[in-house]
Parts: structure tokens; C-alpha cells; sequence
């Protein structure tokens, strides 16, 4: 077997690379499944098996490639490599119904003390977008409740075994929910890890809807044998858009999410989603994520919203940027994060309220960092600057500041 070489070496050009070609073509929503003899000519090609199990493994698709490997090309795969990606497979769907019966437990907890809860991305993501469990991989749990019953939630969580991965004093707890928008808790008798959110993202990313219209917001889909309440798919797929920009689309499978859902969704009310993205400044967000998901992936969108994705001259370096990331694996600095950011918002109030929020509002860093007492809580919105800059220092941020106006 090949030894393993991860990450490859790859030009500018990647794809020029046939792993790259391969998990690609894989990753297509709209694949040549019925092509069989493409499929043999790009096996031929791989010299490197193990780096493009790697590789699969490391952008989270691997249960896709092993689905398109043994609908076209199967006796074209080394046979050890075939059997390792079908143990994978297994092994992830297995994962993904016990994962799916520890959420159906807790969304029936909170219906029984009337919390509204709305489960959202991991198996209800996976029924959406690619209607079956198996072809998705998640390793936690995502679930959605009015920040008003938070405090309930999570005492009806420690019930069940659930502690927050970092605990709370109550005057802290005040002060997280108020600037942040989840807190990961998890059960140490089974390892189970679920993000309990009351906000879809972080304030400074600019997603903003109430519960009200998030309550309204729902459809129900059907993972294992189950049916549960999701977000429909014009709010799943702009908060999918949102949160692969939080993580600057670093890996295929966010974008591959977006890709399966526009696919697997035809009847996508395509004006609503507009509307939203305009009031939240989410426009460049949106016609990024469909570029990468369109031109990458094979998803269609309707040409009135293709044409006014090609129209955007901010694009193409965004998104050349975001496909050498994929295959090179460089993560971005602290700084490159923040100009990435800034970039791909239209609305100049919305920079100067990411770079205002970042710099001001408290994180549990801060906290950590220096202790205070309750009743000088507020004393964080002048350290933390103070942080910042011992942290990266006067002159570095000096020359980040100059960078990021330049790509302005």
C-alpha cells in the first residue's frame, strides 16, 4: 500500500492533480454516476490511494467518495483501500443513528417542559440535504432554544448527563449568553458532545432573526425512522452560507452541504432567501457560498441568480483563495480571519461592527486571562483591547491594519 503523504504538494492550479480530480468529481451533487469508463480513466490516474483517503478524510466527505467509488468504479480501487473506506462507512452511518436517538431524547425532554427546540445541521442536515443518514459526517450534536430558556435547558441537560465543557458561575453564565450564541456541553458516560445555540452565529457575523420567525421557519424531515423539526431550507441554507464563512469554507464539506441542499431542494423560495440575506448584509456571503457550490460541485441555481453572482467582481479572488486553502490546508492566522471577514461583507457598517464587536466584547479568553469579580464585569471592555494588544503587539497590528485597507 502507498505510504502516506498528506497534505499534498499541489500548484496553484490543483485540480491539474488527479487525487484532487477524483474527490472532486466525487463530491459532485450532480455526478456521472452512469459513466463508468471517466470513472475508470481518473482511478487509473491515482498514484497516491492513501493520500486521497486522507485527503477525503480531512474535508469530512469520506462517506461520499466511498459512494461514488463503489457505484462506478469499484473494481478499479485497490481492494484494501475499498474495504477501509466501507469499514469507514459503516462505522460513520452506525455513529450517526445513535448520534440521531440521543437527539430524539433530548428534543423530547424539552417538549415535555415546554421548550421550544428546533434540532438543526447533523442528522436532520443529513436527511435534508442528502436523504440518508449515512452519507454525512457529524460528530456532535446541534440544537436551537429561545435564549429566555437556556437556564432551563441546561438544567433539564444535567439531568440526562450533559455538563458544559466549561463551567459557568451564574454571573458569568449572564454575561456569555449575552455575547455569545452557544455553549457546548457534553455527557461523559457515552462522549456525546451537543452545542446548545440561542443564537444560529456568532453577533459579530451579522445573522440576526427573532425566534418568533425562527419558530415559524420550520419543516419537518425524517432521519432513521424518526421525525423531527428542522429550519426550512431558504433559513438552513443562508445559516449554512453564514457558517461556512465562520470558518472561512475551510473544508469541502461546507460547501458540499450547500451544494447537496440547492440539489435536493428544487422548490427553494428564492426570493425570501434574498430578502434575508439584503437585511442581514449577507449578499456577498450567499453569492460566494453558490459560486463554490456551483462552479466546484455541480449544484444549478436559476440564472437570474447566477447572473447576479457573476456580476460580483469581489468573487473570484475570494474564492481562488478558498479552493487553495482546500488543497494546501494552510489554516488562515488570527488576522487573515479577521481580513477575510471584513472582505466578504458588502455594508461598510457591518466591517466597522465586526471590527468594533471583536475588539470590545469579552470572551471567555478575557475571563481566563484575568479574573474579576462580578461587579466589575465591566471592566472587560477595557482589558480586553489591552489583551489584544500584548497578545499580537502594537506594530503587527499596525501593519494587519494597513493590509486589511488595502483589500478594502
Amino acid at each position: 500500500m502507498d505510504e502516506l503523504i498528506w497534505p499534498l504538494r499541489l500548484p496553484p492550479q490543483a485540480t491539474c492533480h488527479p487525487e484532487v480530480d477524483l474527490l472532486l468529481q466525487a463530491a459532485q451533487v450532480r455526478s456521472k454516476l452512469e459513466d463508468a469508463d471517466g470513472a475508470q480513466a481518473l482511478c487509473q490516474r491515482i498514484a497516491n490511494w492513501n493520500g486521497l483517503v486522507e485527503m477525503a478524510q480531512a474535508h469530512h466527505i469520506t462517506p461520499v467518495l466511498y459512494r461514488y467509488l463503489t457505484t462506478t468504479c469499484a473494481d478499479a480501487v485497490p481492494p484494501k483501500i475499498l474495504t477501509a473506506l466501507k469499514i469507514y462507512y459503516h462505522h460513520n452511518l452506525t455513529y450517526n443513528f445513535v448520534l440521531t436517538s440521543q437527539l430524539a431524547e433530548l428534543v423530547e425532554c424539552f417538549e415535555a417542559h415546554d421548550i421550544r427546540v428546533i434540532p438543526f445541521k447533523g442528522p436532520t442536515l443529513a436527511a435534508l440535504a442528502y436523504g440518508e443518514l449515512g452519507l454525512r459526517e457529524f460528530g456532535d450534536l446541534d440544537i436551537f432554544v429561545p435564549q429566555q430558556d437556556v437556564p432551563e435547558a441546561l438544567r433539564l441537560m444535567a439531568t440526562l448527563g450533559y455538563e458544559p465543557k466549561r463551567p459557568l458561575t451564574p454571573q458569568r453564565e449572564t454575561a456569555f449568553l449575552r455575547s455569545e450564541n452557544a455553549l457546548v456541553l457534553k455527557r461523559s458516560t457515552d462522549h456525546t458532545v451537543v452545542e446548545l445555540h440561542w443564537r444560529l452565529a456568532p453577533k459579530y457575523l451579522g445573522f440576526h432573526l427573532s425566534d418568533d420567525d425562527l419558530w415559524q421557519w420550520r419543516v419537518s424531515t425524517s432521519p432513521g425512522q424518526l421525525t423531527l423539526c428542522t429550519f426550512t431550507p431558504e433559513i438552513l441554507l443562508l445559516f449554512l452560507c453564514v457558517h461556512g464563512a465562520k470558518h472561512h469554507w475551510d473544508t469541502l464539506m461546507w460547501v458540499h452541504d450547500i451544494a447537496q441542499l440547492v440539489d435536493v431542494q428544487p422548490a427553494i423560495d428564492w426570493p425570501l432567501l434574498l430578502a434575508q440575506a439584503e437585511t442581514m448584509g449577507c449578499r456577498r456571503l450567499l453569492w460566494l457560498s453558490l459560486k463554490l457550490a456551483c462552479e466546484d460541485l455541480g449544484a444549478v441555481v436559476p440564472k437570474d441568480i447566477w447572473r447576479s453572482v457573476q456580476a460580483d467582481p469581489h468573487l473570484q479572488p475570494l474564492a481562488q483563495q478558498i479552493r487553495t486553502q482546500w488543497f494546501y490546508m494552510t489554516p488562515l492566522q488570527p488576522l487573515d480571519q479577521l481580513r477575510f471577514h471584513l472582505r466578504i461583507r458588502e455594508r461598510w457598517r457591518d466591517r466597522i461592527w465586526y471590527g468594533v464587536h471583536l475588539a470590545t466584547t469579552p470572551s471567555v479568553a478575557d475571563w481566563s486571562a484575568q479574573p474579576l469579580p462580578a461587579s466589575l464585569t465591566l471592566f472587560y471592555v477595557v482589558l480586553r483591547p489591552i489583551r489584544l494588544l500584548r497578545q499580537y503587539g502594537t506594530a503587527r497590528l499596525r501593519y494587519w491594519l494597513r493590509r486589511i485597507r488595502s483589500a478594502l
